[in-house]
């Protein structure tokens, strides 16, 4: 869809063509109620009714700090920057603009924070709270249970529908970000708690969601999280964020110390690149030190070297661990 040349185009709008561009283009609602909402109140800043070709660096300037005077995290100046740009970068591929106002408004810097993936004994924590004897405590758990199994994002479990569940092969087919799809799965713990929530759900159809309330409606993102962070609270997890991002930031760190490759990581979260990937994996120096210990390639090779012949070395020294007192197995998310 493009603009028409001829006729001046004001901020509210083009804003109106933008949205009816990522609608046409498929996109998802969680992702256009973002666009809607940040361009909305950009709109509002800026002056809805002039001209776009008025609209300046500082107009942008000017609604950034705003976002930030409001207390905003860094993360949430980042996303309305990048809408932003978006929007008015899309203005220029349209021919209405020669120069983007965005051009020189800088990124906000983010510092590089340190992921903290809830340990087992946390998350075994976090799974105890919803009082599974109630319809909303037993949807709860199977929605805490997922999210930290599969590694989805918040949005994407609350957009799951019975026809995409596949229970024989524990799979769920996913629209991720950009309408890219994917299909993530599931163990055995949790193929457990989505039957006893779904016999308790009773009666659907193949296009009903997945996860609603009591009166079979859909979920809210924002109620779901504040859930999860309470149940965290009640669970006494301290020191870190308890939220449905952490739980896929444990799935991502769980799967990583358990052996499991960047690129198959990279496809289970539905990331484009490596790069983005790469956040999710940004491991306590400790946990590096372990996971090296185990992968070594010198030392494996000396253990291979030094082992009676004919024999192979034994499972701790082919890992490259000092043979030592037994110890239970280490834990393993399910």
């Amino acid at each position: 869809m493009k603009l028409a040349v001829a006729t001046p185009v004001t901020l509210q709008a083009a804003v109106d063509y933008y949205l009816d561009r990522h609608a046409l283009r498929g996109s998802s609602e969680c992702h256009m109620g973002e666009v809607r909402r940040i361009l909305t109140a950009f709109c509002q800043a800026a002056g809805p009714e002039q001209p776009i070709e008025a609209v300046s660096r500082e107009h942008c300037a000017a609604f950034l700090r705003s976002v930030q005077e409001r207390g905003c995290k860094p993360n949430t100046v980042k996303a309305y920057h990048r809408v932003v740009d978006a929007f008015f970068h899309w203005l220029l591929a349209e021919e209405r603009l020669e120069v983007s106002p965005m051009k020189r408004v800088p990124k906000p810097k983010l510092r590089e924070e340190q992921v903290k993936p809830l340990t087992p004994e946390e998350l075994s924590a976090l799974l105890a709270q919803p009082d599974t004897k109630r319809f909303v405590g037993l949807r709860d758990a199977a929605f805490i249970g997922l999210l930290a199994d599969a590694g989805l994002r918040v949005s994407e479990a609350l957009s799951i529908r019975m026809a995409d569940i596949q229970p024989q092969q524990h799979a769920i087919a996913i629209v991720g970000k950009g309408g890219r799809p994917r299909t993530v799965f599931y163990g055995e713990s949790v193929a457990l708690l989505l039957r006893r929530y779904l016999k308790r759900r009773g009666a659907s159809q193949p296009d009903d969601l997945l996860f609603v309330n009591s009166l079979d409606e859909p979920l809210l993102r924002f109620a779901m999280s504040e859930r999860v962070h309470d149940y965290g609270q009640a669970a006494g997890i301290k020191g870190k964020r308890v939220s449905p991002h952490t739980l896929r930031h444990t799935f991502a760190v769980t799967w990583l110390m358990g052996g499991g490759d960047a690129l198959s990581l990279q496809r289970l979260l539905g990331h484009t690149t490596p790069s983005m990937t790469s956040r999710y994996v940004n491991f306590a120096s400790v946990d590096l030190a372990q996971l090296h210990s185990r992968v070594s390639p010198l030392d494996r090779l000396n253990d291979a070297r030094t082992a009676p012949a004919g024999r192979r070395p034994a499972p701790a020294a082919r890992a490259g661990v000092e043979p030592g007192p037994k110890t239970e197995p280490r834990k393993r998310l399910r």
